[in-house]
């Protein structure tokens, strides 16, 4: 359902990707060492990949600014995602309107990819719509700053209990928000630091050393901080609750650790699909250039069995339906 220069535009964007995929891999395969197996150098020119990515996001310096922004919205997002996935996880009362949530994670996320999405080379009206853009992206965290804050005057100023409540969060929040700065802040610098060191080293053994140490330091961040949480406690409540809940709002580390061995995978699959794809479209596209009539005897039958394939994978189709398309 589109238009000939709509299509046109899109066939050039899966080119476009798909040869840029294809070039990255050309390159691990150009830079292979014979000291060196292809495991490893695949995954040192994947570090140097993420390490680019992660350069765009929070730009070349190891420590800025943008860091400290991005890792407070990083924390409120683990927030939002604590509240969508422990009722699932502890079979729990869920929440009433789970949408708004997921909704306000998605956004958050989002901006968090803001200012690269600023700095992309397509960007229009240089250099002041990506300038305008970043300065917007400050306002709005100031604005939650301010908008916690003043949330808590509100509550103080409604009654006793109100005004007490709102003195211990006066404390809590920015212990608690605080500390998860500093553990992503941390988690993400030693990760851009790792991740560059491993996309220099020339080393198996250097390699999976710094890999060891990365999960090390997630395993740090993730277990040993809230355990510690539970024997500070016998101390201090205060203390020892914000060690212990600061998983909850650190989580977004898993899913960005998760994230990274997806794109992985996908790459590796990527590496094994294709070529298995690529076979079968060359010998359909040497059939429509060699015999005309041929191509369009075949090609009902192509689209016959595209067509089958699409509906056998549908969610909920009818058993029936499936094993006569199956003996079909």
């Amino acid at each position: 359902m589109m238009y000939e220069d709509e299509e046109g535009r899109l066939q050039s964007r899966i080119k476009r990707f798909q040869g840029r995929v294809e070039n990255w891999w050309i390159k691990v395969d150009d830079s292979r060492k014979a000291s060196m197996p292809w495991v490893a150098q695949f995954v040192q020119a994947f570090a140097n990949l993420v390490g680019r990515c992660l350069d765009r996001i929070f730009t070349k310096r190891l420590l800025s600014m943008r860091l400290v922004g991005i890792s407070l919205l990083l924390s409120m997002a683990s927030s939002l995602l604590s509240i969508i996935v422990l009722p699932l996880i502890l079979h729990s009362a869920r929440l009433p309107s789970p949408g708004n949530a997921v909704f306000q994670f998605s956004r958050l996320l989002i901006l968090t990819l803001l200012p690269a999405i600023s700095e992309s080379p397509s960007m229009p009206l240089k250099p002041w719509l990506p300038r305008i853009m970043r300065f917007l992206w400050w306002i709005f965290i100031i604005r939650i700053i301010l908008t916690v804050a003043d949330f808590l005057v509100f509550t103080a100023h409604s009654s006793a209990a109100g005004a007490s409540l709102a003195a211990n969060a006066a404390i809590l929040l920015p212990l608690l928000f605080g500390l998860s700065a500093t553990c992503d802040v941390s988690f993400i610098l030693f990760t851009r630091w790792t991740f560059r060191r491993i996309s220099t080293s020339n080393t198996v053994r250097g390699i999976l050393l710094w890999i060891l140490l990365l999960l090390l330091f997630l395993v740090l961040v993730l277990v040993a901080t809230p355990l510690a949480g539970v024997g500070v406690m016998k101390y201090s409540m205060l203390a020892g609750g914000i060690l212990l809940f600061s998983i909850f709002v650190n989580s977004i580390d898993i899913v960005l650790v998760l994230a990274t061995l997806i794109v992985a995978g996908l790459l590796l699959a990527h590496r094994v699909v294709w070529p298995l794809i690529e076979r079968p479209l060359y010998a359909i596209q040497r059939i429509e250039l060699v015999d005309r009539g041929e191509w369009k005897k075949r090609k009902s039958w192509l689209w016959a069995f595209g067509v089958f394939l699409i509906v056998i994978a549908i969610p909920g189709l009818p058993s029936w339906i499936k094993a006569l398309l199956e003996k079909i």
